[in-house]
């Protein structure tokens, strides 16, 4: 069982931090106990190496406290708590004119050792430099310099090392060397906190880990603690740090909000025209119930593409978990359809919500045998093309442009609003074969004609080219483009 009595090395309470108007820390209170190793998660801007720089003195914050070695660490540090701490950043340091061993010896220079000569001598050998040891930094390896890095940073024997991202960047076989290493240290008695990207290297070196997201800790405990906390025991660290993001997320813009986000646009435009307009808007069948059917096709059409097409981009640029499923034993046909079908499902979702609030708000009823059959469709043919767009676009620039060039205009003149009949022919000729406006024809139909067998046809084909583009997409996967 765990020692809760354990001395602590470092603690951080209720830190608030701030610089250019953007908050970096929001309440960060952590524990790191003597002789652990304690890992920071969490992905690029969570503030896991401005924590660490604060907690080293390299910068202010505006309200907290920390503490190092029941010590109360101040903006401006003394020496002995300046001797407390060792730091490993991220990038590798080492002065670029000097040998491995010059630049050890001069680091313990700094920090007024005695018998410098023999205790340089004796940390080469303890982290195997002897070869290299009178090369510069330029001659070696990143795994080299790594290595070196770290014993340059325990020569002065702190009491606590910090880590930031150890092994970023290096191949297995350095990496394990450099677990190697952090044991080590751990062994004789440094406390260390480390911040990774990489999940089983926090499982393996970490006795606790903390998940931060957006400045603040979302939780403390140990991998198996986590695991059964989060996940039931069911799953990965990943599968629990992921689930924890996606928590947060919910929480900070309303379930409502998250699960239903390419919902709310629509739904407000229904409810804004359908109540300020009523049936003063002069369209067969009534107004409200014609802009009932258009909210419900961009409210498929929004949770089919858009979402599907920021689901892939996270999985690619933010989690890292698209490898994943690229190096499962999936097909690519396989993969796609899962993909789509997604899609599908919340495109689906959505438009029946609408549905239910055109009936709720307005007593219409919206769906027919030809609405249904269109609704599907249209979620199939955008969510194909969204599995084809996430795994083609290299970040949000493109994005935005898919969705300002093409989306909004679709949005706004493919009959959701108002006939497409009101606009000049050359328009009507551009959008009449959309899918968005064949979606919101066979919405408005009662029954079958040969508009409707046309429109189905479209749809379906418009749908299958999208899935050979995603099919062929994920085939043709690099993540060097």
């Amino acid at each position: 069982m765990e020692n809760q009595t354990m001395p602590l090395a470092i603690e951080v309470k209720d830190l608030y931090c701030s610089a250019k108007g953007k908050k970096i820390l929001q309440g960060v209170s952590l524990q790191v106990k003597q002789g652990e190793i304690l890992g920071l998660l969490g992905p690029n801007g969570a503030g896991k190496t401005s924590l660490i720089r604060l907690i080293c003195g390299l910068g202010p914050w505006q309200q907290g406290e920390i503490y190092l070695m029941g010590e109360k660490a101040e903006r401006t540090r003394t020496d002995a708590q300046k001797a407390m701490l060792g730091l490993v950043p991220q990038e590798n340091n080492l002065e670029k004119e000097l040998t491995i061993y010059e630049s050890i010896y001069c680091y313990g220079e700094l920090y007024g050792l005695k018998d410098i000569k023999d205790q340089t001598e004796a940390l080469i050998q303890k982290f195997h430099m002897e070869e290299w040891r009178e090369k510069k930094p330029r001659q070696l390896s990143g795994g080299m310099q790594r290595r070196a890095t770290i014993a340059r940073a325990s020569l002065p024997d702190p009491k606590i090392l910090i880590l930031d991202e150890p092994t970023v960047g290096l191949d297995p076989a350095m990496r394990q060397e450099v677990w190697q290493q952090v044991q080590m240290l751990k062994e004789a008695g440094t406390t260390i906190l480390l911040t990774t990207h990489y999940m089983e290297e926090a499982e393996l070196l970490c006795d606790r880990i903390s998940f931060l997201k957006e400045g603040r800790v979302l939780l403390t405990d140990t991998a198996a603690g986590i695991k059964h906390r989060v996940m039931q025991d069911k799953g990965t660290l990943e599968d629990a740090y992921l689930s924890l993001v996606t928590r947060m997320l919910m929480r900070r813009m309303g379930n409502l909000g998250y699960l239903f986000s390419g919902l709310l646009f629509p739904m407000i435009y229904l409810l804004a025209f359908g109540w300020g307009l009523g049936d003063s808007v002069n369209v067969a069948g009534g107004y409200i119930g014609f802009l009932a059917k258009g909210m419900m096709a961009i409210s498929v059409m929004m949770n089919s593409f858009q979402q599907t097409v920021i689901s892939i981009s996270a999985a690619r640029f933010y989690y890292g978990t698209f490898q994943t499923l690229k190096l499962s034993p999936i097909g690519e046909k396989s993969l796609a359809f899962g993909l789509a079908m997604a899609g599908v499902t919340r495109g689906v979702f959505a438009g029946v919500i609408i549905a239910l609030a055109a009936w709720l708000f307005f007593d219409i009823a919206t769906l027919t045998i030809p609405g249904i059959i269109g609704l599907v469709l249209t979620a199939m043919c955008f969510a194909s093309f969204g599995v084809a767009v996430g795994m083609s676009i290299k970040g949000q620039e493109q994005f935005s442009i898919i969705v300002n060039f093409f989306i909004t205009p679709m949005t706004f003149f493919c009959g959701s609003f108002f006939p497409i009949t009101n606009l000049p022919d050359m328009v009507q000729m551009a959008v009449k074969y959309l899918p968005l406006s064949l979606a919101n024809s066979l919405l408005r139909l009662t029954s079958w004609d040969g508009s409707a067998v046309i429109s189905v046809a479209i749809l379906l084909l418009t749908a299958i080219a999208g899935f050979a583009w995603s099919v062929w997409r994920l085939n043709n996967y690099s993540e060097f483009e």
